[in-house]
């Protein structure tokens, strides 16, 4: 969805802008649920409208946080949507 490509770009400029390296993997749409590490300070976003956003698909992914970056591995599948 369009929205979520605008969000995407937002949070990265936000990112660059108060120091963060810009990001060099293609951008994933996903959530995060939790993740466990030292605090930081956060940077102020602009509130966005995401609108409505038909999900075809939830994987869900083990995270494990490694000193060359995260290995993310889907432990299980679920389709959405469907009929009506």
């Amino acid at each position: 969805a369009p929205e979520v490509l605008e969000l995407q770009k937002a949070c990265e400029r936000a990112a660059l802008s108060v120091g963060f390296p810009p990001e060099t993997r293609p951008f994933q749409p996903h959530l995060t649920l939790a993740r466990f590490r030292q605090r930081i300070r956060r940077p102020d976003l602009p509130p966005a409208d995401l609108g409505v956003t038909r999900l075809e698909r939830l994987v869900l992914f083990r995270s494990d946080t490694r000193p060359d970056g995260a290995v993310h591995t889907p432990i299980a599948r679920f389709a959405l949507g469907g009929e009506g």
